[in-house]
C-alpha cells in the first residue's frame, strides 16, 4: 500500500503502477532488496509483455520513470543496511522534494567511479610506539581503498561509534553508509574477517601483534583495531609520547649548516615533537614553541637574526611564521658569505695543489687526444699483428681474446728460443777446447777484487798443465785443452827449474781459479 502511495506521489499512472507491482516488486521492502540488474530485467519484461496491448492499456516507462524507480530502490536499500526503516505514516508523508533528493543522490552515485584509479598504492607505516599516528592514518586510508561485501569501504568496520543517525548531515552517501551501516549480519562478518587479516599482516614483529593475535580465533578485526587504539592512545601511552617529544626538544640543537643537517632539519625535528605533544594531549602555546626553538640555536649568525626579530610581533603570530622569518634572513646571509669565501678557497686550493687546468694547446683536437689515449676496441683489433713488446694496460684491455692469445703464444715462443740460445752458449763455454785452436803463447794472471775475479793477459809463454793418463788431450777440471802440437805419445819434458826470485814478466796463478767460472782440480807441480 505504501509503495502504491509513493508511486502516486511520483506521478506514475495507474496502469504503470499495476504493471510495476506485477513485473518488478510488490512492496518497498521487495524493491529495496532487488539487485540493480534484476530491476532492469523486470522493467524490460514489463515492456515486452505490454507492448502489444491497445494504446489505452499499453505501458512504456521512460528514462525518468526508470530513474525514479532506481532512486527508490537505492534509498530504501541504504535504510535496510543502516537499520533505519520507515514506518507507513512516514513513507506516506514523503514529499516530491524528498523524492527529488533521492534522485539526485542516485545520479551522484552513478557518476562516481566504482574503483579508485590514478592513486599511488598505500604504503602502511611499520607500527612503532613513536609512529602510531602514522600507522593509524595509513591503515585508515588502506581500509578506505577496499570495498567490502556491503559495497562500501572497509572503513565502516573500524569506525569509532557503533551507531549514528541516518537522518544526519553527511558530505556524501558513502560517508553516510560508513557511519551508519549496521555492524552485524553475514556481510559484516566477512568484512570484519578481512580487517583482521590486514591487521595481522601489518603488525607482525611489532608491539601491536599480540594485541591483534588474541582475536585470531574469532577473526574479529573491529575488536583488534579497538585494542590497538586503547593501547596506543591510552593515558600511559600518551605519557610516553609526551616524554619522547620533550626529549626531542631538549636534544635538538642547531650550530650551523652541515651536510646532513640544515636549518630546515632543525625545524622539522621541532615540528615532529610538537605533533607528538598534541597527540599526547599536551600541546605547547606559540610562545613556548618559539622560546624552545630559540634556546637550541647555537649558531652566531642565526642568533643575531633572532635578536633582530625580538621586537617583530608579526613574526611571532605562529611557530611557522617565526621559522619562515628566521629562515629567509639566514638563507640570504649564508648565500652572501659563502659565495665570496668559496671562490677564494677554490682559487687558493688550485694554486697550492697545482691542479689549475692549463688552456688546451692550439691546433689540437681534444677528441683526437682522447682517442689516442683511449683508442676504441674495434680500431685496435682490426688488422692486429702480435709484436714482441710490452703493451700498455689500456691497450691490453682493448684487445680481443683471440689477439691476447696471439701475443701470449709469441711470448712463449720467444722464451723457448732464448732458453735454447742460452743452453747452446753454455755448452760452447764448457767445450771451448773442441771448438777453438790452442795457442801456447797466451799467458794469464789471476787478479782478485772484492767484487769479482777476472783474468788479464800478460806477455810471455803460457805454462799449460797436463795429466799423464790422458794421452790425446790435457784436461783441467771441466776445461778441455787440446794437446801440444807434435806431442802425441811423446813423454812430457821435465819441469823447469824454480827460480830463486820471481820474474815479474812471468805470469803466475796463486789461486785455484783459472778460466772465469772454472775450478782447477787435483795437484799439479807445474803451478804453485
Amino acid at each position: 500500500m505504501e509503495f502504491i502511495t509513493l508511486m502516486q506521489t511520483m506521478n506514475f499512472g495507474e496502469n504503470a503502477r499495476n504493471a510495476i507491482v506485477e513485473f518488478c516488486a510488490e512492496n518497498l521492502s521487495d524493491l529495496a532488496r532487488l539487485p540493480k540488474k534484476t530491476l532492469d530485467t523486470g522493467i524490460e519484461n514489463l515492456h515486452k509483455s505490454l507492448a502489444n496491448l491497445p494504446a489505452a492499456r499499453r505501458v512504456r516507462l521512460n528514462a525518468t520513470k526508470c530513474t525514479l524507480l532506481h532512486s527508490l530502490r537505492m534509498h530504501f536499500n541504504d535504510r535496510l543496511k543502516c537499520g533505519a526503516l520507515l514506518e507507513a505514516p512516514a513513507i506516506q508523508a514523503l514529499t516530491i522534494e524528498n523524492i527529488t533528493t533521492m534522485k539526485d543522490e542516485y545520479l551522484e552515485t552513478e557518476s562516481m567511479v566504482d574503483e579508485v584509479s590514478g592513486l599511488v598504492p598505500v604504503v602502511v607505516t611499520k607500527l612503532e610506539p613513536s609512529k602510531w599516528s602514522l600507522f593509524k592514518t595509513s591503515m585508515i586510508e588502506y581500509f578506505s581503498r577496499i570495498k567490502g561485501k556491503n559495497g562500501i569501504p572497509l572503513s565502516y568496520v573500524s569506525r569509532t561509534n557503533l551507531t549514528n543517525d541516518f537522518e544526519g548531515t553527511y558530505e556524501s552517501r558513502v560517508d553516510k553508509l560508513i557511519a551508519c551501516t549496521t555492524l552485524r549480519g553475514a556481510k559484516f562478518s566477512a568484512d570484519n574477517g578481512t580487517v583482521f587479516s590486514l591487521l595481522i599482516q601489518h603488525t607482525t614483529n611489532t608491539e601491536g601483534y599480540s594485541l591483534v593475535q588474541q582475536y585470531e580465533r574469532s577473526r574479529n578485526g573491529r575488536s583488534a583495531w579497538t585494542s590497538l587504539l586503547n593501547h596506543f592512545e591510552g593515558s600511559t601511552f600518551r605519557e610516553r609520547v609526551a616524554q619522547d617529544a620533550n626529549n626531542m626538544l631538549r636534544s635538538a640543537t642547531y650550530s650551523g649548516p652541515r651536510r646532513s643537517f640544515s636549518f630546515s632539519s632543525y625545524y622539522d625535528r621541532h615540528s615532529q615533537a610538537h605533533n607528538k605533544l598534541r597527540q599526547a594531549g599536551k600541546p605547547m602555546t606559540v610562545e613556548q614553541q618559539i622560546d624552545t626553538f630559540v634556546q637550541g640555536i647555537q649558531c652566531a649568525t642565526t642568533q643575531s637574526i633572532v635578536v633582530n626579530l625580538a621586537g617583530d610581533i608579526a613574526a611571532r603570530t605562529s611557530f611557522e611564521s617565526y621559522y619562515n622569518a628566521v629562515a629567509s634572513r639566514l638563507e640570504l646571509s649564508l648565500s652572501l658569505t659563502q659565495t665570496h669565501s668559496n671562490r677564494e678557497t677554490r682559487n687558493v686550493n688550485e694554486f697550492a695543489s697545482g691542479k689549475r687546468k692549463n688552456a688546451p694547446s692550439k691546433g689540437k683536437n681534444p677528441r683526437d687526444e682522447r682517442n689516442r689515449k683511449n683508442p676504441k676496441s674495434n680500431d685496435i683489433n682490426k688488422d692486429f699483428v702480435a709484436e714482441n713488446k710490452s703493451y700498455p694496460p689500456n691497450i691490453w684491455k682493448s684487445l680481443s681474446s683471440s689477439n691476447k692469445e696471439k701475443v701470449k703464444a709469441m711470448y712463449k715462443t720467444n722464451r723457448g728460443s732464448n732458453a735454447n740460445a742460452q743452453n747452446n752458449n753454455y755448452q760452447a763455454r764448457n767445450n771451448i777446447g773442441n771448438n777453438m785452436s790452442y795457442f801456447p803463447n797466451r799467458q794469464v794472471t789471476n787478479t782478485n777484487s772484492q767484487t769479482n775475479t777476472h783474468l788479464t793477459q800478460q806477455p810471455g809463454t803460457m805454462m799449460v798443465p797436463y795429466q799423464s793418463h790422458l794421452q790425446d788431450n790435457r784436461s783441467v777440471a771441466s776445461v778441455s785443452l787440446p794437446p801440444y802440437p807434435s806431442s802425441i805419445n811423446v813423454p812430457p819434458p821435465p819441469p823447469p827449474p824454480y827460480p830463486s826470485g820471481r820474474n815479474p814478466n812471468m805470469g803466475h796463478i796463486d789461486t785455484s781459479t783459472g778460466e772465469v767460472g772454472q775450478q782447477f782440480g787435483g795437484y799439479n807441480g807445474h803451478f804453485q
